[in-house]
């Protein structure tokens, strides 16, 4: 090949090239504004609202529908992914459910209660290990939040796996819990609980 007919070649590749990027570039979407995520954000939250009184009606499909239209119009909406975790929870749709609850807890890493729920879904499981781990980490978040505090005491029991730590989250329960049924049950846990800590330490004296 004469040297001009290279340098052709190479001018036309060349050419080839930096048109497909302008055209790239050009297909490019242009960023969102403020105002048109602010949009977003406002439709989002009026369908949440609306997910939530056809739960409370009982309509539990089309509240779904309606979670799942929120996270179209503004995915970065932790309510709408924990709603919809709950509702997948209820109908056995289990990893999609815990897929929900994850995404909630990250996008929101101060809130409890996608964690919380994470647990309850391992629980509702018979994975208690694992259902400990999540309650654990809600109380990490807000070590007062009562309904993790409530369960994690259920799950230590079953385990038969108390400690200091357990200890403490039932008198923070009984500092905050109101219900006559929560109350006793506390005060059972605690006193068996105290038992078999004091018995593993004489156990470990004697040997």
């Amino acid at each position: 090949m004469r040297p001009y007919d290279r340098l052709s070649c190479v001018l036309a590749l060349l050419g080839l090239v930096l048109g497909g990027c302008a055209g790239a570039h050009r297909d490019m979407p242009a960023p969102e504004t403020p105002e048109q995520i602010a949009a977003q954000i406002d439709r989002a939250s009026m369908l949440v609202r609306d997910a939530q009184r056809l739960e409370v009606a009982g309509q539990d499909k089309a509240a779904m529908v309606k979670y799942r239209e929120a996270i179209a119009s503004y995915r970065e909406l932790p309510v709408a992914w924990n709603n919809l975790g709950r509702l997948l929870m209820k109908e056995s749709s289990n990893l999609a459910a815990a897929d929900a609850f994850k995404t909630a807890s990250e996008l929101s890493p101060t809130d409890p209660r996608p964690l919380h729920n994470l647990g309850t879904l391992w629980e509702s499981l018979g994975y208690l290990e694992d259902a400990a781990r999540w309650y654990d980490e809600a109380l990490k978040r807000d070590e007062n939040y009562l309904p993790s505090l409530r369960r994690i005491v259920v799950v230590e029991e079953i385990r038969n796996k108390p400690d200091s730590t357990t200890l403490d989250r039932i008198r923070r329960a009984m500092l905050q819990e109101q219900d006559p049924w929560w109350i006793s049950k506390f005060r059972r846990a605690k006193l068996r609980f105290e038992e078999l800590i004091d018995s593993a330490k004489t156990d470990s004296m004697s040997h």
